[in-house]
């Protein structure tokens, strides 16, 4: 173990998912943890000093985007990156010519691979939070997954994850989302952990409106459903499907003071079309950059080409058998 090193783990901050691998680090490792976005992942790594000797990066996608920092930073500490997002094979050549330590399964939630590569070192509860993990990120039926949610009581599970799920997609707050993660770290049950029950209610109860609201707001064309709104675009997104009965569902909002737009998008189970792959070349094309899984994706663009974006991916899902 690594427990006397100056520790940072980089995780995603958007879902339960990249909290319980910040959450399960901190644990075993303590030094300290950062809440990422895509959009402000390079400048934290950037952040990165010579006093630090270990670094993890969890449930974030990378690209060639990140290797400048990571060629720096392997200068001075190792680097250990955990994740389940598809990965192009030349990136991940170039990571291990760098000596990163990859752990990777796209097959499995971030969360539950943390866990299973500390599992021996970390406390009998640590399993509850890769499960919350597996549930949230719909890989439950990853090999590691299944094994490990066999041992816990399913409704428990199914109950302390929605909470959770709810709450941190309400949560506007870095700082509570650092709380719940510490909490989390302690072994705390998500509906002990204060404000989380309260705003999942609120987030569960926004998603009841926005299935009324939809319809009204969202474009159609062909197979897609498209809207720009402000809030969690992810949840939106999800909800588009469902409100608007098409296959994939793209919400964005703009962000004028750093004139890029966020997008997420979302498939239906059925989808065969890999949105991942579709958002990372069409974002490349127009400036921005994306990825993701194969039915949930994300992109951010230049302001100039959101447009151009939702257009050329409206049309390549149309075309598309």
């Amino acid at each position: 173990m690594h427990d006397n090193l100056r520790s940072v783990c980089i995780s995603h901050i958007k879902d339960v998912d990249g909290c319980v691998c910040a959450a399960l680090v901190f644990r075993l490792l303590g030094g300290r943890f950062v809440l990422v976005n895509y959009g402000n992942l390079q400048q934290e790594l950037k952040k990165i000093r010579r006093n630090t000797e270990l670094l993890y990066i969890c449930d974030l996608g990378l690209n060639e985007t990140v290797l400048e920092d990571l060629r720096r930073i392997r200068e001075f500490a190792e680097v250990v990156y955990i994740d389940h997002h598809p990965m192009d094979e030349e990136l991940r050549e170039e990571l291990v010519n760098l000596g990163v330590e990859l752990v990777h399964d796209t097959r499995e939630c971030a969360g539950v691979l943390t866990y299973h590569k500390f599992r021996e070192a970390l406390p009998w509860k640590a399993g509850l939070l890769a499960a919350y993990a597996a549930i949230s990120d719909n890989t439950e039926s990853g090999p590691l997954a299944q094994e490990l949610l066999s041992h816990f009581d399913r409704q428990l599970i199914l109950f302390e994850s929605m909470l959770l799920s709810h709450a941190l997609e309400r949560a506007k707050e870095v700082s509570f989302k650092r709380f719940v993660v510490s909490k989390l770290a302690e072994m705390e049950y998500p509906h002990r952990i204060k404000g989380v029950s309260e705003l999942a209610l609120e987030g569960i109860e926004r998603s009841v409106a926005l299935l009324e609201t939809l319809p009204s707001k969202v474009k159609k064309v062909g197979r897609v459903g498209y809207v720009e709104m402000e809030g969690s675009s992810g949840t939106v997104a999800s909800l588009i499907i469902t409100a608007c009965d098409v296959d994939v569902g793209i919400s964005y909002k703009c962000l004028p003071e750093k004139n890029v737009c966020d997008i997420s998008i979302r498939g239906a189970a059925d989808l065969e079309l890999d949105l991942s792959k579709l958002a990372s070349r069409i974002a490349r094309s127009v400036g921005g950059f994306g990825g993701g899984h194969p039915k949930a994706s994300g992109a951010r663009v230049p302001s100039d080409g959101i447009q151009r974006f939702v257009e050329e991916f409206i049309a390549k899902v149309n075309s598309s058998d």
